[in-house]
C-alpha cells in the first residue's frame, strides 16, 4: 500500500494491526503486519488523525473539524469549529480518554495554529493558540508532562500537565532544530520517557532523551518520514509513515509506504489509548474561547 501523504500511525493492541492514514486522499488504512494486507476506508475529505473510541466507533479529526465514523461510514460531524482555510492535523487521546488535536491554516502560517481538547462529554476547549503547525503530541510515562511539536517553529515544547483536569502550564522549549535536521513532524514516547520524532526532509527518526538531547539517529531510505508509532507484541517494532513529494531530490520506491524498524529496547506491551466520548455527540457543547487560567499562548 502506498499513500500520497501517510500519517498518524498507531498500534491497535486488540487486533495487533497498525492503523494509519493517507491525509491528502482521505483514506483510513489498517495494515496486518503478518500478511502486509491493508484495509482501506475512504471518507471523502482530508484527514489529520483517526483514533478508536471506547464505544467501538472511531473519532476522526479532518479538514473541517471532528466527526465519528461507525464501521465504514459515513463520518457524522459535530458542528464545525474551523474557518474554511483551516484543517485539523495530528491528534491523540490522553489517559483519561480526552482527545487532544492541533489545527492549522491549510497553508501553514505562523500564529494560525491552535491546540484543542475534546472532553468525553463532547465539550471542546481551545487550550493553546498562536502556534504555527502543531503536529506530534504525547505524554511522559508518569503523565505529568505533555509534549507538542510545532513543525513550522522547528520546536518540541514541554508543558506541565494536570492529568485530572487536563490543564497545561509551565511551557519550556525542549529542543529547537536546525534547518539541516529537517522539520520535526509526528512523534512517539517510549516507556523510558524518550521521544522519537520523524524529521520531514531529514530522512531520519531521532531519539531524544527527556532533556531534548539526541540519543540516536535512525537513518531511513525515505527523505520525508511523517510520523512513528511503537507497536508489535512486545513493543519491539517502530512503524513509520512517509510521504511522496514531487520536489524530492532523492525519490525512493518506499516513499509513501509504511516502514518498520526493530527496536533495540522493546517498550513492552502497548495499550492503545481510546477516546471516551459517547457514541454520538449530543448538542453543540463547544466553548470556542480560551479558558481563564489556561496555559499561555505557545
Amino acid at each position: 500500500m502506498r499513500a500520497s501523504l501517510g500519517e498518524g500511525p498507531f498500534w491497535d493492541s486488540s487486533t495487533e494491526n497498525i492503523h494509519w492514514i493517507d491525509l491528502a486522499e482521505g483514506r483510513i488504512l489498517r495494515t496486518d503486519p503478518l500478511t502486509a494486507k491493508t484495509n482501506v476506508v475512504s471518507v471523502g475529505k482530508q484527514i489529520g488523525a483517526v483514533w478508536p473510541m471506547e464505544s467501538g466507533d472511531r473519532v476522526v479529526a479532518h479538514e473541517t473539524g471532528i466527526g465519528v465514523l461507525h464501521g465504514e461510514g459515513p463520518v457524522v460531524d459535530i458542528p464545525p469549529v474551523l474557518a474554511s482555510d483551516e484543517r485539523c492535523n495530528d491528534a491523540r487521546p490522553d489517559a483519561c480518554g480526552r482527545l487532544w488535536f492541533g489545527t492549522t491554516a491549510k497553508v501553514p502560517t505562523p500564529g494560525r495554529g491552535c491546540l484543542y481538547r475534546l472532553d468525553t462529554d463532547w465539550s471542546l476547549t481551545r487550550v493553546l493558540d498562536g502556534l504555527g503547525l502543531p503536529n506530534g503530541l504525547g505524554w511522559s510515562p508518569d503523565g505529568y508532562e505533555f509534549y507538542l511539536v510545532d513543525s513550522l517553529d522547528r520546536t518540541i515544547r514541554a508543558y506541565s500537565f494536570d492529568p485530572e483536569g487536563g490543564d497545561l502550564s509551565k511551557c519550556r522549549v525542549l529542543v529547537r532544530f536546525s534547518e539541516e535536521e529537517g522539520l520535526p513532524d509526528g512523534c512517539a514516547v517510549d516507556r523510558a520517557g524518550h521521544l522519537w520524532v520523524a524529521m520531514w526532509g531529514g530522512g531520519t527518526i531521532l531519539e531524544l532523551d527527556a532533556d531534548g538531547k539526541i540519543v540516536q539517529r535512525v537513518n531511513l531510505p525515505v527523505m520525508y518520514p511523517t510520523s512513528c508509532a511503537i507497536g508489535g507484541q512486545d513493543g519491539d517494532t517502530m512503524y513509520i509513515t512517509s510521504a511522496q513529494v514531487t520536489s524530492n531530490p532523492s525519490p525512493h520506491d518506499l516513499d509513501g509506504r509504511l516502514l518498520s524498524v526493530e527496536m533495540s529496547s522493546p517498550a513492552g506491551k502497548i495499550v492503545t489509548p481510546r477516546f471516551g466520548g459517547r457514541p454520538r455527540p449530543v448538542g453543540d457543547g463547544i466553548d470556542r474561547r480560551r479558558p481563564k487560567g489556561s496555559a499561555p499562548t505557545r
